[in-house]
């Protein structure tokens, strides 16, 4: 049970890094015509995804070469009602030769192509199952998205994502050609012999002809181009997906090789009885026949326990991974070929440790020209092989380690380290006004106001208002003037009254935006302290002034506390408008892009939400659907999701690993107890006390620990001055995590040959002399 549970640790790791790497990177994306599908227009530095402008599209037209071409909006929310259901969903609107041009066919419809025209929707697989209870007559039906009645045309297929979830594809509006915003995913398949590094030049060159139509700068024009679809799928995870893969393919050759200590442990204890069948005519074959089908007995079991133990930290880490990394609606789990090659390794990896363990007792005593009637005294490289694997074992061991306790340690320190808002006692809503309903910013305004008015009245709450961005999160950028003329991109967010109060927001200095902020009145911001630090610093009485916007600048009337959209990285600077002042472009351009989110602050604040806000919402606006309420304490931890996601990484691969040290430790030192019984009973008859000899197996341990646990630790110096300082900082693995990494090695190693040190302080003298 020890072998299998050992080599079955490794099946767990190596099973959880091959479904990653399979779902994630290997499995082919769900486009049928991935293979020559081009994703062109610009890009930024960081982010390899290109975007397109409704110009660029409609300039470059359809050049030789291109089969087909599509266009896609962001992913945006809609309020959808479908028989008794309703809900905000996820929705993208698709021109029609989007999907034709990727080959994506809808199951049910019978449509041979996905062509959206006006008027259609299709849904997602997972919608048709939740809202349509998997009738195959869905084709037809009604669909009210945001408050505009449209007929079902089909259903995409179960694995279908286009680098987001979505549950609807909506027909995209003829875009205006003269538009040079660049918030559409431009696609385009390519004829035979004719790549995606061709098709590049003729964007480049289209767009730098075209440069002063597109409103570009020069500087802009190289990271214009077209990039191969699958070159973008996955693109952020390859790098980590590939090191957990790999770490888990070490932790089955480190389970592999304690195996194989463990299995000549047990040959040795058999050496007796397999010398005799050797001195008797036993053919070698005999004798690994019976080895070949213990192991196989291991390598069953190990599969039993590890696969499901597998599958396991597979559900552990699905909350953890980025929706980015994801390219297949399909749940994550393990394919059949996965299990079926993981099930091989492990049967091959019992096999192969369990002969080798048995070929060391055969070779030893064929030696003794099968008169080895007692225990085997191992010789002097066999040993040295031993302790070698064994320090390592524990080097890995504590490589990873270091790791986990760095990574645990930040992650903690991130979890409790002040945002720069009160998160407690506050509940956030997120709801989305169709544009059809309230065209216009002053019904925008007063649908707001209404509806804050109806929940600020309730008892026990302190504060309420209206933002466009939580404190934690992705958000809107737009460009706003520097001092010096030039342009950067900064966070926009639109607020109410009310609003930076119930986001539990602290004010450095000035006043929030209030009630009396009104499109008749000077139009005023609030900026954070990291506005003041990295673009101007003026302060109150300054003024923001956006890039391409008409409406006059806006006075600083008040600054906040920054707050930090992902743990551990630079505050963005921030522009804080107030929705009554927002100009109409600005204003359509943040209701197409951004969420809007109902902020409640007080003891009874989930009582308001969920009684007084959802009844008043269907009151007020009959359109709206209201989505589920959370707290803003749950929204905060989505700012630490990447440090807990590297905590728990590591600190599973580690965990796997030093219990691997562990067993290493005891199987070696057990080896090394039964091969030298014989020198073990003569230090005994000679006068070594017990403890004495107790004393010489724990130190001998010992020192083979200290020796890997000082190269773990010099691994890890040359590790985090790498990828890991990338993302973590140079001082990643700090003078306390290295403390308990050697405590904890240290507790390990003496916990682990013990067992092995009592065995031999309990050898008896007289052993000897039955052995002489």
């Amino acid at each position: 049970m020890l072998a299998s549970s050992t080599l079955a640790i490794g099946t767990a790791a190596l099973l959880g890094a091959l479904t990653l790497l399979d779902a994630l990177l290997l499995q082919a994306p769900p486009w049928p015509n991935h293979a020559a599908v081009a994703i062109y227009g610009g890009r930024t530095a960081s982010d390899p995804m290109r975007a397109a402008s409704p110009k660029l599209y409609d300039i470059l037209g359809q050049p030789p070469g291109v089969l087909s071409r599509g266009m896609a909006s962001m992913p945006e929310t809609v309020n959808v009602r479908l028989g008794g259901h309703e809900g905000l969903l996820r929705a993208q609107r698709v021109t029609p030769g989007f999907l034709p041009t990727l080959g994506v066919i809808p199951t049910l419809g019978g449509m041979q192509s996905a062509s959206i025209g006006s008027g259609d929707v299709l849904v997602s697989d997972a919608l048709w199952r939740a809202w349509m209870a998997d009738t195959n007559d869905v084709v037809g039906r009604l669909v009210t998205v945001d408050g505009q009645r449209m007929r079902v045309r089909g259903v995409l297929p179960a694995d279908y994502r286009f680098f987001a979830h979505v549950d609807l594809l909506l027909p995209l509006p003829s875009a205006n050609d003269a538009d040079t915003d660049e918030n559409l995913t431009a696609v385009a398949r390519l004829a035979p012999g004719y790549d995606a590094e061709t098709f590049s030049v003729q964007v480049a060159r289209a767009v730098e002809d075209a440069a002063d139509d597109l409103k570009l700068q020069r500087v802009d024009l190289p990271w214009y181009g077209a990039t191969a679809i699958d070159d973008l799928v996955a693109r952020a995870a390859r790098t980590r997906l590939w090191a957990f893969t790999i770490c888990g393919l070490l932790v089955l050759v480190v389970a592999a090789v304690t195996l194989a200590q463990l299995m000549l442990t047990r040959a040795l204890d058999r050496s007796h009885e397999t010398a005799l069948m050797m001195v008797f005519g036993a053919g070698r074959w005999q004798g690994w026949s019976t080895n070949l089908a213990e192991a196989s007995i291991i390598g069953l079991i190990a599969s039993m326990i590890g696969l499901p133990l597998g599958m396991a930290l597979v559900g552990i880490y699905k909350p953890f991974i980025p929706s980015e990394w994801l390219n297949s609606a399909l749940p994550l789990s393990p394919r059949w070929h996965v299990l079926l090659l993981t099930s091989v390794v492990t049967l091959l990896a019992a096999w192969v440790a369990n002969l080798a363990g048995a070929l060391n007792v055969y070779r030893a005593l064929l030696l003794r020209e099968r008169n080895a009637m007692i225990g085997f005294g191992g010789t002097v490289r066999w040993r040295r092989v031993r302790a070698m694997m064994l320090v390592t074992q524990v080097a890995l061991a504590t490589c990873l380690l270091a790791l986990g306790v760095a990574a645990t340690e930040r992650s903690w320190r991130l979890t409790h380290a002040p945002m720069g808002f009160d998160s407690d006692n506050a509940m956030v809503v997120e709801l989305h006004p169709p544009v059809a309903d309230y065209p216009a910013r002053a019904e925008l305004v007063n649908l707001l106001y209404d509806l804050r008015a109806s929940v600020s009245a309730s008892q026990g709450v302190d504060h309420v208002g209206w933002s466009t961005q939580l404190p934690v999160g992705q958000g809107l950028a737009m460009p706003f003037r520097r001092p010096d003329g030039q342009y950067a991109y900064v966070r926009y967010v639109l607020l109410t009254a009310g609003a930076a109060q119930a986001l539990g927001m602290h004010k450095v200095a000035g006043r929030w935006l209030d009630e009396d902020d009104s499109a008749d009145t000077l139009r005023v911001a609030l900026v954070n302290e990291a506005y003041l630090h990295r673009i101007d610093a003026v302060g109150i009485g300054g003024a923001v002034r956006q890039g391409g916007s008409s409406a006059p600048p806006a006075r600083i009337v008040g600054v906040v506390e920054d707050t930090y959209a992902v743990a551990g990285q630079a505050a963005e600077p921030t522009v804080f408008l107030a929705f009554s002042q927002v100009d109409a472009p600005s204003l359509a351009r943040v209701r197409a892009l951004a969420p809007l989110y109902a902020i409640v602050r007080g003891s009874e604040a989930s009582a308001a939400v969920h009684d007084v806000l959802t009844r008043w919402a269907h009151v007020i606006a009959p359109s709206l659907a209201v989505a589920p309420a959370r707290s803003l304490d749950e929204a905060a931890r989505l700012a630490t999701v990447a440090s807990r996601r590297d905590a728990l990484l590591f600190a599973t691969l580690s965990l796997l690993a030093v219990g691997l040290a562990a067993v290493g430790h005891y199987s070696v030192q057990s080896v090394e107890v039964a091969t030298g019984r014989s020198a073990i009973a003569l230090q005994g008859a000679l006068g070594a006390t017990p403890t004495q000899l107790l004393f010489q197996v724990v130190r001998r341990g010992g020192w083979i620990g200290l020796i890997g646990t000082l190269l773990g630790l010099s691994a890890v110096l040359v590790v985090q001055q790498s990828w890991y300082a990338e993302s973590h900082g140079s001082d990643a693995v700090g003078p306390a995590a290295i403390m308990a990494v050697v405590v904890v090695m240290l507790a390990v190693t003496l916990s682990s040959v013990l067992a092995p040190a009592r065995r031999a302080a309990a050898v008896e003298p007289w052993w000897v002399l039955r052995s002489s």
